[in-house]
């Protein structure tokens, strides 16, 4: 069994899209601080007893680094603590905004504190959102199934059930065959007031190897995912990808038709367009042989029923020569 689920996950570009959440639709522009912008965080406040509901300016000679952020501290004492319990106190996150998630960078000045965590934000209106309905922004926790252990005859239905999707996929001396993946297209997101299409590609080396790009009107934005780094690069820098943005661990459910055995859906709890936690369902559509190989060259994705993005291809190309320069993390002595 575990074999078919490697040749379904290899087989499956577009699921491969879906479950890559940091190259997922919703990516917006990454603008975080590199370490050479390190600041003062919340505007010079201890952040221990922030925590517990107090503004106390810390000083300027007790100080502690974490990530891009240095926090100041009002005593020794409260410093040994933010050290022995850094998670605890730090700005959460990893500095992303708490409203859009990973993919946004927060200001280190505009801040709250909920549930004894301190989260930051990308602009006032976001404070103000996250503010008014927190628990839609923090991400819940995963649910656990409980119950009986699934039955010998049910595990061997859900074997059959994924041989059959990957012989629906084009067989299994195809699937094992596949060295690349490329594609080329068009990503159209819904906002409340807009619609903005961007064109996007995404090049994996199997099976590992994942870059996908998006050229927005202010210039394009490259996520890569290869088992040494993760990393985000925009024209303007190039930062280490976030762990919430690489979504570890996540839980997904593939929608198989019991009759055709073809992929039909993708399901998982992440943040929608306007960031608030949700279910978010990924519909392929619109399947076409490609080199033997039946892939979706449409996948509409909603956020709690409401739909928000739209992908259209406009290519798919198999197995075809890889520059392995494609994975690698741009120079900064070449940067513009």
């Amino acid at each position: 069994m575990e074999r078919c689920f490697e040749r379904l996950w290899k087989a499956g570009p577009a699921v491969i899209f879906g479950a890559i959440i940091c190259l997922s639709a919703g990516s917006a522009a990454f603008s975080q601080s590199t370490a050479q912008d390190l600041v003062p965080a919340l505007e010079g406040l201890d952040p221990v007893m922030l925590v517990q509901g107090k503004e106390v300016q810390g000083n300027l000679k007790i100080t502690a680094t974490r990530g891009q952020f240095q926090y100041m501290f009002a005593t020794l004492e409260n410093k040994t603590a933010f050290e022995k319990d850094p998670q605890r106190y730090e700005i959460q996150l990893e500095g992303a905004c708490a409203r859009m998630g990973p993919g946004v960078g927060g200001n280190p000045d505009l801040y709250t504190v909920f549930r004894g965590r301190i989260y930051i934000f990308g602009s006032a209106d976001c404070l103000k959102m996250f503010n008014a309905a927190p628990e839609k922004f923090i991400e819940p926790e995963p649910t656990v199934t409980t119950g009986a252990a699934p039955t010998p005859d049910a595990l061997k239905k859900g074997e059959a059930l994924i041989a059959k999707a990957v012989a629906t996929l084009g067989g299994e001396e195809k699937v094992d065959g596949l060295k690349s993946y490329r594609e080329q297209g068009i990503l159209i997101t819904t906002l409340p007031q807009t619609k903005v299409e961007n064109k996007t590609s995404v090049t994996i080396a199997f099976p590992n190897n994942i870059r996908r790009e998006i050229i927005r009107q202010f210039g394009p934005i490259t996520s890569v995912v290869t088992p040494a780094e993760a990393f985000v690069s925009t024209n303007r820098n190039t930062n280490p990808m976030t762990t919430g943005a690489r979504r570890d661990g996540i839980n997904l459910k593939l929608g198989i038709d019991p009759v055709t055995g073809r992929i039909h859906s993708l399901a998982y709890q992440g943040r929608g367009v306007n960031g608030a936690f949700g279910e978010i369902v990924e519909s392929f559509m619109d399947f076409r042989s490609v080199d033997g190989v039946w892939l979706p060259f449409k996948t509409e994705t909603t956020w709690n029923g409401q739909a928000n993005v739209t992908l259209v291809l406009e290519s798919i190309s198999l197995n075809s020569e890889i520059d392995p320069a494609l994975f690698e993390k741009p120079n900064p002595s070449k940067a513009q």
